[in-house]
């Protein structure tokens, strides 16, 4: 049965078809169809970012953009902020097949309005389709398994990304290098209790219980440091 929020139950100035972007063609051709088993008619699929603006540039704003994260030689995040500036109605739902659990968190500090990653049912892309296109967002499913081998491409995250101060995330980095508070405590030039309370926080803001779960956690994470005169 068709989505009730369908393409064509939205109000202008939203437009009536979905764009799915994924360089993968088997990929792509299999969402349009999901989405036009949605009620979605009108599904075209484009590979390269470019394609993807040239054709919202021409055709006008889609109601849905379905985005494959890894895009070419890197991350596709800059490419929501240009969707965004040329169809600001358009909802933006990004995908993956890698299952780091930073994905999730890139997709939405790019401006995403939903993340599913590719492993998860179609049942789940089914309900965050319909999230996206009644006005809410989709970054709540749990993220499946990882497997063994990591990425072979290095996510870059910043600390406003993980939601740290500039700071933490560089505590963050010397943590990760596996160095005690008070080598970290000499390597910043701070006390070993203000470390003590920077690693109490960058823990607690990512949800893990210790140094451990921080490192598997962030493996294949590529920090982006504040220069030094930015620290606090």
């Amino acid at each position: 049965m068709p989505s009730p929020f369908s393409c064509a139950s939205l109000s202008q100035p939203r437009g009536r078809y979905a764009l799915v972007i994924d360089d993968h063609p088997l990929t792509a051709l299999g969402v349009a169809q999901f989405l036009q088993q949605m009620g979605i008619e009108d599904v075209p699929t484009v590979s390269e970012a470019g394609q993807a603006l040239h054709h919202i540039a021409g055709r006008g704003a889609p109601c849905l953009a379905v985005v494959d994260f890894w895009l070419g030689d890197g991350a596709s995040t800059t490419i929501v902020n240009d969707i965004l500036a040329l169809a600001p109605s358009c909802r933006v739902l990004m995908t993956s097949g890698d299952t780091h659990p930073a994905i999730a968190r890139k997709a939405q500090a790019a401006g995403a309005h939903g993340f599913v990653p590719k492993a998860h049912s179609p049942q789940l892309l089914h309900q965050a389709v319909t999230a996206l296109l009644s006005g809410n967002e989709w970054f709540d499913a749990p993220l499946p398994a990882r497997p063994a081998a990591a990425s072979a491409s290095a996510i870059r995250m910043t600390a406003n990304e993980l939601g740290l101060t500039p700071r933490q995330a560089q505590v963050l980095s010397l943590v990760l290098q596996g160095r005690p508070n008070q080598s970290i405590a000499q390597h910043l030039h701070l006390s070993p209790h203000t470390v003590k309370e920077h690693v109490a926080a960058v823990l607690q803001r990512l949800g893990v219980h210790n140094r451990i779960e921080a490192i598997t956690q962030l493996q294949g994470v590529a920090l982006e440091l504040a220069p030094a005169d930015a620290l606090g």
